[in-house]
């Protein structure tokens, strides 16, 4: 990004370690919601999507494993952006889990999207992905053309169980807008999506676990009681268990896959509950347990199969928060994502409504 020519003007806060959803984090404090200071952000990324929202900046970068840059930009209003797997470089970054990991880009809309993913695409890695185009001017490009009709798919298991009536109604604006388009829907049923968490969960575990070995075993007490546990946890996980989510990322992959041969992308929910209060994280229960497994789930399927994930502003909930809708594209179809982003955009008048009141 220097060499493209940008300022870098700082680090912004986030997770511990990028290990957790919310925002939350026991030694610099937690990134506050720019829209309502009693709710999280969203995490791990907190800091980089709140730092575009409030206008601090035109752009940030963030890594994400399990939606942590499509949760925090889902609740800040931004447009938060996980390409396919291994797209961009994670060369000089600190791992959470490397086979789950991407870096990504959160911005105020898709059309800076498309700009930044653009320079982040090294040409040194387009040997080992022969389908992307020369520095991904595809990906720019394809936005600026009056995008075709596209097969839009709604996966309807999983995706919405027990979903907060607002982001559902937030969502079927979101479709009817797409829809009046000229794009057509299509429901697109996707086999094994229940299995995802209990494989997901493994892998997340076990791979974070090994990338701290090195640390864990000196600078114990360095370490915040919740990262502490996730370490322990992941040393638990035996390796049978672990092989056995290695295969099954694989099948799901698959079944993805087919499902974009029915429809061109897939649309959902960026997460099925609105912004959480901080309030709901005071102590580790089981009603915070499932919120954070709330803020996952929509989003961890992405991060298994690779494929590339973008979330954007679609509405609001009851206390003026912003609520999300992920589009999902085949992989390397970037282009295509941010197409359907852009033409939303441009008909819903996306930037002049999701500035925050600070």
């Amino acid at each position: 990004m220097r060499r493209a020519g940008s300022i870098i003007l700082g680090t912004t806060n986030l997770n511990e370690f990028a290990s957790g959803i919310t925002g939350i984090n026991p030694h610099y404090g937690s990134s506050i919601n720019p829209w309502n200071k009693n709710h999280i952000s969203g995490g791990s990324s907190g800091g980089s999507c709140v730092s575009v929202s409030c206008g601090m900046v035109p752009f940030s970068l963030g890594t994400d494993t399990g939606g942590s840059i499509r949760v925090p930009s889902a609740y800040c209003g931004v447009v938060g952006i996980k390409p396919t797997y291994d797209l961009i470089s994670r060369d000089g970054i600190v791992n959470l889990a490397p086979s789950l990991d991407n870096i990504g880009c959160i911005t105020r809309s898709a059309w800076d999207a498309a700009l930044v993913l653009k320079n982040l695409i090294q040409k040194d890695r387009l040997f080992h992905y022969p389908k992307i185009s020369n520095s991904g001017d595809d990906i720019f490009e394809e936005i600026g053309h009056k995008h075709r009709k596209l097969v839009v798919g709604i996966p309807p298991d999983y995706f919405f169980d027990d979903a907060d009536l607002e982001i559902v109604r937030s969502f079927y604006k979101f479709v009817n807008v797409i829809e009046s388009s000229g794009n057509q829907i299509k429901i697109v049923s996707i086999k094994g999506v229940n299995k995802i968490e209990s494989s997901w969960t493994p892998i997340r575990l076990a791979e974070a676990s090994e990338q701290h070995l090195r640390w864990i075993r000196t600078k114990s007490s360095e370490y915040s009681e919740e990262v502490r546990t996730m370490i322990k946890n992941g040393l638990k996980i035996f390796a049978v268990d672990y092989i056995h989510s290695c295969r099954f990322k694989n099948e799901i992959r698959n079944n993805f896959l087919k499902s974009l041969k029915i429809a061109d992308i897939l649309v959902l929910p960026t997460t099925t509950v609105t912004a959480p209060k901080y309030s709901s994280f005071v102590r580790d229960n089981k009603e915070s347990s499932k919120i954070r497994s709330a803020l996952l789930r929509n989003n961890i399927p992405f991060n298994i199969t690779g494929l590339p994930a973008v979330s954007i502003p679609v509405g609001f909930d009851r206390f003026r928060i912003p609520i999300g809708v992920q589009i999902v594209g085949k992989p390397y179809q970037e282009g295509t994502i941010l197409s359907i982003a852009f033409a939303f955009e441009q008909k819903y008048n996306s930037l002049a409504k999701f500035i925050p009141p600070i």
